[in-house]
């Protein structure tokens, strides 16, 4: 009984001595109240923390706001220089006339001074064309350089180159082209400049006087002379030149405007200066080797053109 006994105090001491760790190894069960005062004394550092941490951001954002508008004020503050004056951009240049090419249709009157040659001998009048140019040296003045080609028909009766001597060709005669045409042709150009003086009558439409000088040649084809009971002989080609100096009025009208104008001038020219071979007395062979006499076609009088022209305008 006593082993007993003694066993079971031993053990009831063991028991005892290992009680603590047994009874702090247990959960221990809590009131809601401690619980509440356990989460907010928890929660209280947290807060606080979060608090601080918009507190900076709050003032950093409000040194960023303040260094902004110190930078703002030093800035109005600062003396700035003054803006250039604007630049003006420069008128675009005004439209001004200053060339016209153009081609023209001419009728062209080149009379015989009667005194100089055989009664009868004459130039038809006749249709030539020409050319022009239009250059505004000034706004009121203009410089008109211009070539006009025609071609007479040359009337030529039996005595129209008769000089009057033994050898001259008979008055009954007959003259032809190389080709035996009794219509002979001669053609003749002329070229030179004139200064034209010029009033615009309107935004279109422009009027001129004009005064010049030009050269001109004829050139005679050859010549087949036949005459009775004779066998033909040929006179050789002629030329002939001369000086004019022409003086006119004009009027022109822009058809398309700033491009196409049409214009009219009639003109008429005194002539002079005229030389070569066509106007003074001439030899040929006939076919029995005999020298004949030609008489000279003649000079002319003077030379009167009418135009109708298109310019270009440049």
């Amino acid at each position: 009984m006593t082993v007993v006994r003694l066993r079971c105090l031993a053990f009831g001491l063991v028991v005892l001595g290992f009680s603590p760790r047994l009874l702090a190894a247990e959960p221990v069960e809590t009131s809601p109240s401690e619980t509440k005062t356990a989460t907010a004394e928890t929660a209280a550092p947290e807060t606080a923390s979060s608090e601080d941490g918009l507190n900076d951001l709050e003032k950093e954002q409000a040194a960023e706001k303040l260094a902004a508008e110190q930078r703002a004020r030093r800035e109005r503050d600062q003396p700035r220089s003054e803006l250039p004056d604007p630049i003006e951009l420069p008128a675009p240049p005004k439209w001004e006339r200053r060339l016209e090419l153009g081609v023209d249709i001419a009728y062209v009157s080149r009379p015989f001074a009667d005194a100089l040659v055989q009664p009868g001998n004459r130039y038809e009048n006749n249709i030539a064309w020409g050319l022009h140019l239009h250059w505004d040296v000034l706004p009121w003045l203009r410089f008109h350089p211009y070539f006009i080609d025609a071609h007479h028909d040359i009337v030529l009766p039996p005595t129209g180159l008769a000089t009057g001597s033994s050898n001259g060709i008979s008055s009954a005669a007959t003259i032809t082209d190389a080709d035996g045409n009794e219509d002979i042709s001669v053609a003749t150009f002329v070229f030179g400049a004139k200064l034209a003086p010029t009033l615009a009558l309107s935004s279109r439409a422009r009027g001129w006087i004009s005064a010049g000088v030009g050269w001109g040649r004829f050139e005679f084809p050859l010549m087949v002379v036949t005459e009775p009971n004779s066998e033909p002989f040929e006179i050789r080609e002629r030329a002939g030149v001369f000086v004019e100096v022409p003086i006119g009025i004009g009027v022109s009208f822009d058809v398309i405007e700033r491009w196409l104008a049409i214009e009219y001038e009639a003109s008429a020219a005194v002539v002079f200066g005229q030389s070569g071979d066509a106007h003074e007395n001439f030899q040929a062979i006939d076919v029995a080797g005999e020298k004949r006499q030609i008489g000279p076609y003649g000079a002319i009088e003077g030379s009167f053109v009418q135009t109708l022209g298109l310019s270009l305008i440049l």
